[in-house]
């Protein structure tokens, strides 16, 4: 139903009272027939009767109120009548069921029955009897509403005002009218069969407590679980409503287990005492009583339920005369009027009642209680109460109850029902089962008939500080806005409805909190004994608990204050301000006193001895840069010691000054640290340079190149450092470590910025890479002696400083807020770094310049080496002028050295200043013959000499052994006295990039690896030889295989093996009448190896190195070699290592189409192979374009006659066409159709078509190798073909098969190659060489049967048969 919503002016419905003078003499005088018409109208409103004085007010007759008829009744609409007799007090009684049936009746009334087609109006008489204090009332009242009743044939009546209702109920059995009661006490209700017409709306008044009970319950299972919490209730004996209502808590307590219980009854108007006073006003019995609820005991604390009328003045009096701090007090009156009146006592107060504003119920016409209310207002010009509530819920509850009953009836006539007992009995009965939502809330019937739908409102006098709150007189929202607490009668319970919770236990109970004490004087001098009395500390004491006294509010002690603030549970420690240690701050001047001092004494011990050798060879320029350097990031440490209570302009100043003085200082120190390094592994490099390199590019480094390293790096911390200051400069700042309430009480004072930690980073990052840098050089050049180079020193000096700025940054960044430490740990590693420095890098020039002065023969551990040592060190320093300086001041006077040696340097002077002109002829003739015969040795034990000697004769005489034959041919003349020749092919060789490669131990791997017997197996793994070569596979498996038994030989002698040439195995090539040079052979292997495109997948040097390796395997399973001279051996073995050089990683096809540079020069006819082949022996014999001018003599046949050489350059370009892949199945039918013949390995062409078949199928090896050799293969062959695919795409040439990644499976590819070429091919093979077929074949299949497998998992649809 449509909500009806009336109007809240006092112009849209007002009860219109005729004013009249009843004349009657006595209201027993009126027959009961005569009673409505015999009464007068009343001549005051309804409120206007309850303000009458009493005097007035006793002597009021009987009148009519209101009579509200709404006419006959008729076939669809229905008059009900309602009775309702009052006192004259009961204003709000009357206008509440006055309000309730005009808005019934509004329009056309209440509709019933099952169509909702007849309709309910009620008529209401509502008659004032009179003063309940004028003599008989009791009996007029009984008899106005009985002849009423009957007069009006009324099913029901509107129950009177609470007080006085236990007189209708009689009335209401005698004339069988439903009476609906405003009363609570639930002994009203008792038994309802002797009065079954009596119907209560009213909560019942015991369950008013029962929200406290619960609350304390729920309290008490957190913090008292035992429910021992003294629990005293106090009620009045003679009403049943105080006396059922606190019974109710004590038996709601009990079943929730508290057991500390006591009732203290009193008889109201009795005298127990005999004083002749009344309990109820008795000073001496409620104070007695008061004493045993809450005697003076700090503490205790019960739980108080007070249900009296009167008495609760006295009792709280005396209670806050004993300091009585209870958990709760509920009060009956704390929702009465005295509440009201007494705002000093009632804070924290629990109370109950039927109602409180804060209930959101609602009904048809009203959206809540405070709206109804509000109407009432503007109707009767009075702010109206919940009674007024209640009486408007009667009849509207009436209007429910006809509803229910006629819900199903299709033709309902209500007045006839209500005329037989047996209709009204029946309605009764419908009645009791009525339950139905009203303004007033849930309402339905006990046994009893009491309403029992909902809970009774539970309410506490809380604080509301700023806000809104209701008003509970007004019935209004009022708002808080002053600074003051105001307290309001907040509802509690229930809690779906609750404006806020409960506060349990009350602020007296709960203790002091910390900062504050319990002044219990204050506690006995306050009204309110539920509020706190607890005061807070004087200034700059405090307290830390629960006390209760006022000296228990101690002092602060030292150094510690209350900052000016009362009630502090601390006292706030004056700010420390983590200033560094005095001490510490004088041992970081005494470390940078040391390092002045050690810097001084290094600079004065330059200047001293700068004369000697060993200074000179030291560069001194850059130990003065490295002694600068030290000082400069040292006098970081006396600005890290500036520190202040504030920020400043000069505190400011050495935040920046720190990190410019630090990064400046390690730039000048360690760049040249650095370039001393790169400038010995540039000289130690002139031992392994390729004889393809220019003599330009490895030049030394003078000063000029050091001076520009040093700047480089200097100019990158200052660019680092520069935008540090201009972006982002640290500045001094003091940051909060640890604060007290907003107070600090610890801070530290630091250097910060926004972007600090980013440029330190920077700078530490740039700084490790500098010295991750140098510690490479410095391994790289570890081989150097000492004395030469000074690496060693110079390395440890760098791993140290490398080790601390490693572990320095992360503990300075993670100690950061302590000053003490991190001022330790930045001053300490500061002082650390340059001490190591300055005295790894000078202390062992000192001791030898000492021994050197002392004695000296003690030039290093071997003087003989000295002597070369010396000049070279000096020479390869300086530029030609210089050179001549620095050998005149070795040869002077001051400077003891061997006669020998003397000679030597005059003869390098000579060659020095005799300049670079000339015929190669006479350049030998002022070079040294120790020289001459240190350059030529084969003898291991003098390859550094060796070194050495080649060296001067490059940099200082213009002749390099490599380029230079005829002067090669004078040098070996000069020391062997033997006729010349151009090189020993029968010498022991040893390959330099062997020679240095890392460890002893890595040498014995590679030995064994490279071995006779290893390069024979089929498994043999590339992969691990090139990353045990360093990058170089092929010429070391050419130097092994080639070389052989040479190179082994070699080898174990460098790993310090006793083996006899003998003993090893091998092809001979360099004894036989081949006469191979090693030396050159090595050179051509590694100018062809630099040829190979390292950046392809497949087509690379380890690839040739492999087809070299497997060759080789292959024809070791071969017996005799398939009768192979060694000329065929060779040429095919060396074919195998250029078979590929300078392929492009794409395929003669993807040439072809292109139409590239190749492809028109080589007609597209073998495209790839016809260029392996001719830049293979362009590099063996001439000159290319392509490569500039007369290469170096890289010829390995010179020692082969014409006729000879001719025939291997027939056969290896013969067998390089033929790994023409385009061939592949023409040249297994050759062979298939060769070995039908039975001594087809006697003929010369077809035994070399048959050592090409081999080349052949070692070229296509990788799908024969065992896994995972075999995928490795198939991965880098497989990223090529997928590199060329892409090119086609991007050059719209059509994509060659297996290159298209998008569409290519790695499996079927491979599973294809295996069957058709592979899988055939080597089956043919195993028919010659036996061991083939047990050995390799299997493997084939092996691999077969795994791409078939692997197929199932990229594409598990395909047919598993092995079908393409």
């Amino acid at each position: 139903m449509e909500r009806k919503r009336f109007p809240t002016d006092s112009s849209s419905l007002r009860v219109s009272i005729l004013l009249l003078i009843l004349a009657a003499a006595a209201s027993s005088s009126i027959s009961s027939a005569q009673v409505l018409p015999a009464l007068p109208r009343c001549t005051h409103s309804s409120y206007e009767l309850t303000q009458l004085p009493p005097e007035e007010e006793i002597d009021l007759a009987p009148c009519v109120i209101a009579d509200i008829n709404p006419g006959p009744s008729s076939a669809n609409f229905s008059v009900i009548p309602l009775v309702h007799v009052t006192p004259s007090r009961c204003g709000v009684w009357r206008d509440g069921a006055v309000t309730g049936v005009n808005v019934l009746n509004e329009g056309g009334g209440v509709p019933i029955g099952f169509s909702q087609d007849h309709f309910v109006k009620f008529r209401l008489v509502s008659v004032m009897a009179g003063s309940t204090m004028a003599r008989g009332y009791e009996g007029r009242h009984q008899y106005l509403l009985r002849g009423l009743v009957k007069e009006l044939e009324a099913p029901f009546i509107v129950g009177t005002c609470s007080f006085i209702a236990s007189i209708e109920k009689e009335v209401a059995q005698d004339v069988q009218a439903i009476l609906m009661a405003q009363v609570g006490p639930p002994s009203f209700y008792q038994p309802a069969n002797s009065n079954p017409f009596v119907f209560g709306i009213h909560i019942n008044s015991d369950t008013y407590p029962l929200p406290n009970v619960q609350a304390l319950d729920f309290w008490a299972a957190k913090n008292n679980p035992s429910r021992d919490v003294p629990v005293r209730a106090i009620y009045r004996l003679e009403s049943d409503f105080f006396r059922s209502t606190c019974q109710s808590a004590i038996q709601a307590l009990q079943n929730s287990g508290f057991t500390n219980i006591e009732a203290l009854e009193f008889h109201p108007t009795k005298d127990d005492n005999g004083d002749g006073i009344r309990n109820e006003f008795d000073n001496r019995t409620l104070g007695q009583i008061a004493d045993n609820a809450c005697p003076r005991a700090p503490d205790f604390h019960p739980a108080l339920f007070v249900c009296t009328l009167i008495e609760h003045d006295i009792l709280l009096e005396r209670w806050r005369q004993n300091q009585c701090r209870p958990t709760s007090i509920w009060l009956t009156a704390a929702t009465w009027q005295w509440a009201h009146e007494n705002p000093d006592l009632r804070p924290y107060m629990h109370g109950g009642a039927q109602w409180h504003p804060a209930l959101n119920y609602s009904d048809e016409y009203f959206d809540s209680g405070r709206d109804l209310l509000e109407y009432t207002y503007q109707q009767f010009g009075y702010n109206g109460s919940y009674d007024q509530l209640v009486s408007y819920t009667v009849p509207i509850l009436f209007s429910k109850h006809l509803q229910n009953a006629y819900k199903v009836a299709t033709n309902p006539n209500p007045l006839q029902d209500f005329a037989t007992p047996e209709g009204r009995e029946l309605l009764r009965r419908d009645l009791k089962l009525l339950e139905v939502d009203t303004i007033f809330g849930e309402i339905s019937f006990d046994k009893n008939q009491r309403n029992v739908g909902r809970g009774a409102a539970g309410t506490q006098w809380l604080p509301f500080e700023r806000g809104e709150f209701i008003d509970v007189r007004r019935n209004e929202v009022q708002s808080n806005n002053q600074s003051d607490v105001v307290f309001a009668n907040a509802l509690v319970s229930p809690l779906l409805q609750a404006e806020t919770s409960i506060v349990l236990p009350s602020p007296s109970a709960e203790g002091c909190n910390e900062g504050s004490f319990l002044n219990r004087t204050a506690l006995e001098n306050s009204s309110a004994i539920l509020l706190s009395a607890c005061e807070s500390c004087p200034i700059d004491t405090y307290s830390a608990g629960d006390y209760d006294a006022a000296e228990s509010c101690a002092e602060c002690p030292t150094g510690s204050t209350t900052k000016g603030r009362t009630g502090q549970s601390e006292c706030i420690p004056d700010e420390e301000l983590n200033f560094i240690l005095p001490r510490l701050l004088i041992g970081g001047y005494v470390l940078f006193g040391i390092i002045a001092a050690l810097c001084l004494i290094t600079v004065m011990w330059l200047w001293t001895y700068q004369g000697q050798v060993l200074v000179r060879i030291s560069q001194p320029p850059l130990l003065v840069l490295v002694i600068l350097g030290c000082l400069i990031s040292s006098l970081s440490i006396l600005f890290l010691g500036v520190q202040a209570e504030f920020a400043s302009d000069m505190v400011d100043a050495a935040c920046m000054a720190s990190p410019w003085l630090y990064g400046v200082g390690f730039a000048v120190t360690f760049g040249p640290l650095l370039a001393k390094l790169l400038r010995i592994m540039l000289v130690s490099r002139r031992r392994n340079i390729h004889v393809n390199k220019s003599v330009n590019s490895q030049r030394a480094v003078g000063i000029r190149e050091v001076s520009l390293l040093v700047g480089i790096i200097l100019i990158i911390e200052v660019a680092i450092l520069t935008a540090w200051q201009i972006d982002s400069p640290s500045q001094w700042s003091r940051e909060v470590i640890e604060e007290v309430d907003g107070f600090v009480t610890e801070s530290v004072g630091r250097c910060n910025s926004d972007d600090q930690f980013a440029y330190f980073c920077a700078l530490a990052g740039f700084q490790l890479l500098c010295l991750l840098a140098a510690l490479v050089l410095a391994y790289q050049t570890r081989h150097i002696h000492s004395d030469f180079a000074e690496s060693g020193c110079i390395s440890l000096a760098v791993a140290f400083t490398f080790e601390v700025v490693l572990l320095a940054a992360p503990i300075i960044v993670l100690a950061r807020e302590n000053n003490d430490v991190s001022y330790i740990v930045r001053v300490g590693s500061i002082f650390v770094q340059n001490f190591a420095v300055l005295l790894l890098l000078f202390v062992p020039k000192m001791i030898r310049v000492r021994e050197s002065m002392q004695d000296p023969s003690k030039r290093g551990p071997n003087s003989e080496r000295q002597s070369i040592y010396l000049p070279v060190a000096a020479l390869t320093n300086s530029t030609w002028d210089e050179a001549a300086d620095i050998l005149n001041q070795m040869l002077g006077e001051d400077n003891a050295m061997p006669e020998e040696q003397r000679q030597n340097l005059e003869k390098v002077k000579a060659v020095l200043l005799s300049g670079n002109k000339g015929k190669k002829q006479n350049k030998m003739l002022h070079v040294p013959k120790g020289l001459a015969r240190f350059s030529t040795t084969n003898s291991l034990k003098l390859s550094v000499k060796k070194q050495s000697s080649l060296y001067i004769l490059r940099e200082y005489a213009g002749i390099d052994i490599a380029k230079d034959s005829s002067e090669t041919e004078v040098m070996e003349e000069s020391a062997r006295g033997s006729s010349p020749m151009s090189d020993d092919p029968g010498g022991v060789y040893l390959l330099p990039e062997f020679e240095a490669l890392p460890s002893h131990a890595t040498k014995i791997k590679v030995s064994k690896m490279l071995s006779w017997s290893s390069l024979k197996r089929w498994d043999f793994n590339i992969f691990d030889l090139c990353h045990l070569s360093d990058g170089n596979p092929l010429l070391f498996v050419g130097w092994a295989v080639l070389g052989s038994p040479h190179s082994q030989f070699a080898m174990s002698g460098a790993c310090g093996e006793e083996v006899a040439l003998e003993d090893f195995e091998g092809y001979n090539f360099s004894s036989s009448d081949l006469k191979i040079p090693m030396h050159t052979l090595c050179d051509y292997l590694r100018v062809i190896q630099d040829d190979y495109i390292s950046s392809n997948p497949y087509h690379n040097e380890i690839h040739a190195a492999d087809v070299l390796q497997s060759l080789h395997a292959l024809l070791q399973m071969c017996e005799d070699h398939l009768l192979a001279s060694n000329l065929e051996l060779f040429a095919i073995l060396l074919s195998a290592a250029v078979h590929d050089v300078q392929h492009p990683g794409s395929s003669n096809a993807f040439q072809a189409n292109a139409r590239t540079d190749l492809a028109l020069t080589y007609n597209d006819n073998s495209i790839l192979e016809n260029k392996h082949a001719s830049h293979s022996f362009v590099r063996m014999f001439g000159t290319d374009s392509n490569f500039g001018s007369k290469l170096t003599d890289l010829n390995i046949l010179r020692n082969v006659d014409a006729s000879k050489l001719a025939n291997i350059r027939s056969k290896m370009i013969k067998a390089v066409l033929h790994t023409d892949m385009s061939l592949h199945f023409k040249t297994v039918s050759d062979i298939k159709g060769e070995m039908m013949k039975s001594d087809y390995l006697q003929d010369d062409e077809t035994r070399w078509d048959v050592l090409m078949y081999l080349l052949h199928m070692a070229d296509i090896s990788g799908q024969a190798k065992p896994r995972p050799l075999s995928t490795l293969w198939t991965d880098r062959v497989m990223d090529e073909f997928f590199a060329q695919g892409d090119k086609e795409e991007q050059l719209g040439l059509p994509i060659s098969p297996n290159c298209d990644r998008h569409t290519t499976l790695k499996a079927d590819s491979q599973i294809g190659f295996i069957k058709f070429v592979i899988r055939p091919a080597y089956d043919v093979l195993g028919g010659i060489i036996p061991q083939v077929k047990e050995r390799v074949v299997p493997i084939v299949s092996d691999n077969l049967e795994y791409w078939m497998e692997q197929r199932k998992i990229e594409s598990p649809d395909v047919d598993s048969s092995g079908g393409v």
